[in-house]
Protein backbone atom coordinates (compact mmCIF):
# COMPACT_ATOMS: atom_id res chain seq x y z
CA UNK A 1 0.00 0.00 0.00
CA UNK A 2 1.48 3.33 -1.02
CA UNK A 3 1.93 6.18 1.45
CA UNK A 4 -0.49 8.32 -0.56
CA UNK A 5 -3.18 5.63 -0.32
CA UNK A 6 -2.62 5.32 3.43
CA UNK A 7 -2.92 9.09 3.88
CA UNK A 8 -6.19 9.16 1.92
CA UNK A 9 -7.56 6.33 4.04
CA UNK A 10 -6.63 8.09 7.30
CA UNK A 11 -8.19 11.34 6.09
CA UNK A 12 -11.41 9.57 5.06
CA UNK A 13 -11.68 7.85 8.44
CA UNK A 14 -11.05 11.15 10.22
CA UNK A 15 -13.74 12.97 8.23
CA UNK A 16 -16.29 10.21 8.84
CA UNK A 17 -15.45 10.10 12.56
CA UNK A 18 -15.84 13.88 12.89
CA UNK A 19 -19.18 13.79 11.05
CA UNK A 20 -20.45 11.03 13.37
CA UNK A 21 -19.24 12.97 16.42
CA UNK A 22 -20.97 16.15 15.24
CA UNK A 23 -24.27 14.34 14.61
CA UNK A 24 -24.05 12.66 18.03
CA UNK A 25 -23.36 16.00 19.76
CA UNK A 26 -26.31 17.65 18.01
CA UNK A 27 -28.58 14.73 18.93
CA UNK A 28 -27.51 14.79 22.57
CA UNK A 29 -28.02 18.57 22.67
CA UNK A 30 -31.53 18.16 21.19
CA UNK A 31 -32.46 15.52 23.79
CA UNK A 32 -31.23 17.71 26.65
CA UNK A 33 -33.26 20.67 25.35
CA UNK A 34 -36.42 18.56 24.89
CA UNK A 35 -36.31 17.23 28.45
CA UNK A 36 -35.17 20.44 30.16
CA UNK A 37 -37.89 22.09 32.26
CA UNK A 38 -37.40 25.60 30.88
CA UNK A 39 -35.04 25.65 27.88
CA UNK A 40 -36.09 29.09 26.57
CA UNK A 41 -34.77 32.41 27.90
CA UNK A 42 -35.80 35.95 26.96
CA UNK A 43 -33.00 38.48 26.47
CA UNK A 44 -33.68 42.23 26.63
CA UNK A 45 -31.58 44.02 24.02
CA UNK A 46 -31.56 47.85 23.91
CA UNK A 47 -32.57 49.38 20.56
CA UNK A 48 -31.27 52.63 19.13
CA UNK A 49 -32.53 54.55 16.12
CA UNK A 50 -29.72 55.92 13.97
CA UNK A 51 -31.04 59.12 12.36
CA UNK A 52 -28.77 60.73 9.74
CA UNK A 53 -28.29 64.50 10.13
CA UNK A 54 -26.97 67.15 7.81
CA UNK A 55 -23.22 67.25 7.49
CA UNK A 56 -22.88 63.46 7.55
CA UNK A 57 -23.42 63.13 11.29
CA UNK A 58 -25.72 60.59 12.94
CA UNK A 59 -27.96 61.07 15.98
CA UNK A 60 -28.78 58.05 18.14
CA UNK A 61 -32.19 57.95 19.81
CA UNK A 62 -33.10 55.41 22.50
CA UNK A 63 -35.99 53.24 21.26
CA UNK A 64 -36.54 51.02 24.30
CA UNK A 65 -35.68 47.34 24.36
CA UNK A 66 -36.25 44.44 22.01
CA UNK A 67 -37.01 41.02 23.46
CA UNK A 68 -35.23 38.11 21.85
CA UNK A 69 -35.96 34.49 22.77
CA UNK A 70 -33.02 32.10 22.88
CA UNK A 71 -32.51 28.48 23.88
CA UNK A 72 -30.05 27.22 26.49
CA UNK A 73 -28.14 24.85 24.22
CA UNK A 74 -24.95 24.50 22.21
CA UNK A 75 -26.63 24.35 18.79
CA UNK A 76 -29.72 26.18 17.45
CA UNK A 77 -32.78 24.25 18.66
CA UNK A 78 -36.57 24.77 18.53
CA UNK A 79 -36.13 27.48 15.91
CA UNK A 80 -34.10 29.80 18.18
CA UNK A 81 -30.47 30.80 18.43
CA UNK A 82 -28.49 29.45 21.39
CA UNK A 83 -28.18 31.95 24.25
CA UNK A 84 -24.37 31.99 24.07
CA UNK A 85 -24.69 33.32 20.51
CA UNK A 86 -27.69 35.61 21.05
CA UNK A 87 -26.12 37.27 24.11
CA UNK A 88 -23.23 38.49 21.95
CA UNK A 89 -25.67 41.07 20.52
CA UNK A 90 -25.45 43.76 23.19
CA UNK A 91 -27.49 46.37 21.32
CA UNK A 92 -29.54 46.67 18.14
CA UNK A 93 -29.07 49.61 15.78
CA UNK A 94 -31.95 50.51 13.44
CA UNK A 95 -30.91 52.71 10.51
CA UNK A 96 -33.55 55.07 9.16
Amino acid sequence: MSPRHQLNRVLNITVVALAILLVAAYGADALIVRYRVNPLVTLHIPRYLAVPLKGGRTEFIDDGTDNQVCVRAIFPQLGHYPCWYASRTTEERVDE
